[in-house]
């Protein structure tokens, strides 16, 4: 089998880590591993009582190794697969995910301090004064409720402790190969003897890791900015109230995006009997290879790239600018036998995006992309604590966002940057004469001068005409609602062995407008559109003509016909659970549970799902998406607390799968497949001296498409379709994206005192994630190769722990890795691959007050 020696190398890794477990038994000093206490149900507990699979990550941790935000984090939690993708961010956990639309919802929610982030762009904020990050696996839906059939990823910012006094940290980090520059400022401490704050700042600017042969500089660079403040006021002996305020600010400029394939052999087949390509699945490819210099981004050259409209904006970047306001205020109430808490919430969200959407440096598509959430929460909870058996925890959740998704201005140059008039004109048509250009015969225009005509005989007068840009500005204005309400009781049958039984019914509401325009320009205008200075209307009114010809051209081709329309869905949904908890002994745990969840329909965020008379069409609206999970666990503490190990096996189904098939620009969604996910989590960790602990995870997962017969198909496989027919694939059978079978960790920390006042500490760490594909079709250009990183990091600090000098390196054995593949729109044979960070070095001084 292939993953033969790929298992081996797993199962010998962690074989030498239980030898030292092993072989500790002897060693005379007691050593005890530090207690992990997690909130994952939201209340305070070990992690060793915790009745499902999840990691918890130390804020210090990710801070030692300067991480600054998920993306970095996820090649080091095992069944976690997190990245940038070309519209949106991919979160997948067990293989389990979201595709590429902007009105999906995820599979995997994520909660910074308690409060909902209902958009992916927000899983790729920078982080700043990180207490924990705790990833769970499966179904959350009792406390979490929708949108977690995969999981759900938690943060938890640090907050100021009554009676600490005053204290604080100043950190800075420099890592040289990207010009990486970070500074952390922390102050906390008591302001009156009931009250505490704390305030957390970080900015950090980097140059990126791509050298974009186009401009000549290294992308893409960013400039981060972010703050917090909290205060904890004891209002009484028994009510304590936190509040945070928090502030992102995010710019960047350029594009980690790279062509790890560009295969041209398609434009020879562009045009021959029995391949469905037209012109407009290649126009991006004839643009793409008259860029000078252009190829692959592959061999030596994995972070070179030629991705950028210079046409569009000269010497200019792509750029995005993301801008959050979070503010939460919670209350934690005891009184009597029970707990009392109350979570309110407020985000206000920006994301911005000028970018090259061919994704390489010919001038064919570029857009302008806006999304803006307001989103207000409220939980109550209530939760017993009585001496007998019998307890609870019941409350109610209501939500409501507002906002805009898939804004986006698309420009379409049909001169190709210039390009296309001087091309052979007898390379569109053989029936002209050998050495004549498109320029001669007056074309100065793919739009006017071939395709138009080639679609309809009475526009040939047309040619010579300017009709050079086309702009699509789709809008999706939202308003979602959600009222929910849950229990779980939990029954001691016996001193050892417990029963919960849970349940949540959530009611959604959801209200979209949509609507697309259609207008055009020319390409030296482009720049007025997207700085906002010429609206769509105006350039209609403009050109009424070559508008007017647009739509009744253009739409058949792009699928795209103007319209503004509501539209309304209702849900309603009871999410039963059931778990059995056995205490085998005082340091072993077991649990069997099982668990529904759900993710909420809604409606395509692509412009081209409506008919010729602007009524919906199909794909315009995709239901829900439902799972039902079994999972068996078991938690152990060994040799007097040195030790812990883990395991789960698990199995979930997957109905109504929201999948995602590309058309050429845009994306078309439904429900159109079955899943099932199942495999085994083990974690360990043991102290095997006083100064050496290690530790090690694995996951085995078995990611399968019980049915998928409708799946979009891959390029090649479009070509090789006869004209005028629909591609489709059956992936029956066949794993998912982003579902490696393998993926694991194994550490060592060792801390070694040197003399009375000095502290070296050593750590080094291997993460592994098997084959797996980076884009829905599974073509075979997608497939992520197996990999290795290595990370490592060397400190001296005083014994006190008042200062820190360290050297740290991440993915030291320099892979070449990408989040997500996708077929360049427009450009057959061209594929963009978001390519993530090399070898990085870096050194950071730490001083505590």
């Amino acid at each position: 089998m292939k993953n033969t020696n790929k298992m081996k190398k797993l199962t010998i890794a962690v074989a030498a880590a239980q030898l030292g477990f092993i072989q500790a038994g002897s060693v005379t000093a007691q050593p005890m591993l530090e207690e992990v206490v997690v909130t994952a149900r939201k209340k305070a507990e070990s992690l060793m009582d915790a009745p499902l699979s999840l990691t918890a990550v130390s804020g210090s941790n990710m801070d030692n190794q300067g991480i600054t935000n998920l993306t970095q984090l996820s090649s080091q939690v095992p069944g976690l697969n997190l990245g940038a993708t070309a519209q949106t961010t991919s979160i997948y956990i067990r293989g389990v995910g979201s595709g590429i639309n902007k009105g999906f919802e995820q599979s995997a929610g994520m909660y910074v301090d308690g409060i909902y982030q209902a958009r992916s762009r927000q899983f790729s904020m920078a982080m700043v004064d990180v207490q924990q990050v705790e990833v769970l696996r499966g179904p959350q839906s009792i406390l979490f409720g929708k949108n977690t059939i995969a999981g759900a990823i938690k943060m938890e910012s640090a907050s100021p402790a009554l009676g600490d006094g005053f204290n604080g940290s100043l950190t800075m980090d420099y890592e040289p190969d990207q010009d990486t520059t970070r500074g952390t400022a922390v102050v906390s401490g008591d302001l009156t003897d009931t009250l505490a704050g704390r305030v957390a700042m970080r900015y950090q600017e980097s140059d990126g890791w791509v050298e974009n042969n186009l401009r000549n500089a290294d992308e893409k660079s960013t400039e981060d900015k972010m703050g917090r403040a909290t205060l904890v006021w004891a209002a009484t002996d028994n009510l304590q109230v936190t509040g945070k305020l928090t502030y992102i600010d995010m710019e960047g400029d350029g594009n980690a995006t790279v062509n790890a394939v560009a295969d041209p052999s398609l434009l020879a087949t562009f045009g021959q009997p029995g391949n469905s390509l037209g012109i407009t699945d290649v126009m991006g490819t004839i643009a793409a290879f008259q860029v000078p210099g252009y190829q692959a981004s592959s061999g030596s050259k994995e972070y070179d790239s030629w991705v950028g409209n210079e046409g569009f904006f000269p010497g200019g970047t792509d750029e995005e600018t993301l801008e959050s306001l979070q503010a939460s205020l919670r209350l934690d109430w005891d009184v009597s036998d029970y707990s009392v808490t109350s979570l309110t919430g407020y985000t206000d969200f920006d994301d911005k995006r000028q970018q090259d959407v061919d994704f390489h440096g010919g001038n064919v598509v570029g857009s302008l992309e806006k999304q803006d959430l307001e989103l207000f929460s409220q939980e109550l909870r209530i939760a017993s604590n009585y001496e007998g058996p019998f307890n609870f925890t019941a409350g109610m959740y209501y939500e409501t966002q507002e906002g805009t998704y898939g804004q986006t201005d698309t420009v379409l140059d049909g001169t190709l940057g210039g390009v296309f008039g001087a091309l052979p004109a007898n390379s569109l048509n053989p029936a002209l004469p050998p050495g004549l250009t498109l320029g001669d015969l007056g074309v100065n225009s793919l739009w006017n001068g071939v395709v138009l005509a080639s679609l309809n005989p009475a526009f040939a007068p047309l040619i010579g005409s300017e009709l050079d840009t086309i702009v699509r500005q789709p809008n999706n204005d939202f308003d979602y609602e959600t009222l929910a309400v849950f229990v779980e009781f939990t029954y001691d049958i016996t001193d050892d062995l417990t029963l919960e039984l849970g349940g949540r019914y959530s009611d959604d509401e959801k209200k979209v407008t949509k609507s697309v325009a259609l207008g055009t320009g020319i390409p030296g205008d482009v720049t007025r559109y997207i700085n906002g200075d010429r609206t769509l209307t105006e350039a209609a009114m403009a050109d009424p003509l070559n508008t007017a010809l647009l739509a009744a051209a253009w739409g058949p081709v792009l699928s795209t016909y103007p319209h503004d329309t509501d539209l309304k869905r209702t849900e309603g949904h009871f999410d039963p659970s059931v778990k059995l908890l056995w205490q085998v002994s005082d340091d072993t745990m077991t649990y069997l549970s099982w668990s529904t969840g759900y993710k909420s329909g809604g409606f395509n965020g692509s412009p081209d799902t409506f008919n010729p008379d602007g009524t919906p069409g199909d794909g315009t609206e995709f239901g829900d998406e439902t799972a039902s999970a079994w999972e068996l666990g078991v938690k152990t503490s060994l040799w007097d607390q040195r030790a812990r190990l883990s395991a789960a096996v698990f199995y979930t189904e997957i109905d109504d799968l929201q999948v995602t098939s590309f058309r050429g620009t845009t994306f078309l969604v439904g429900n159109a497949a079955e899943m099932t996910s199942q495999g085994v989590e083990l974690d360990a960790q043991v102290a095997v001296t006083e100064n050496l602990e290690v530790g090690s995870a694995i996951a085995y997962l078995d990611n399968e498409y019980d049915d998928f017969s409708g799946a979009p198909c891959t390029i090649y496989q479009e070509a090789a379709t006869p004209a005028g027919q629909a591609c489709l694939q059956d992936l029956q059978g066949e794993s998912g994206p982003f579902a490696p079978e393998w993926s694991g960790n194994i550490y060592a920390q060792y801390e070694y005192p040197l003399g009375d006042n000095l502290l070296l500490t050593l750590r080094g760490d291997a993460n592994y994630k098997d084959d797996f594909y980076t884009d829905a079709d599974l073509d075979p250009n997608s497939l992520q190769e197996s990999y290795w990183k290595y990370n490592a990091r060397i400190a001296l600090s005083d014994q006190g722990g008042n200062w820190e000098v360290a050297a740290y390196g991440r993915n030291l054995s320099d892979e070449a890795t990408y989040s997500f593949t996708v077929d360049a729109p427009l450009s057959a044979g061209i594929y963009a691959n978001g390519v993530e960070e090399p070898r990085v070095y870096g050194l950071q001084a730490r001083y505590n007050f």
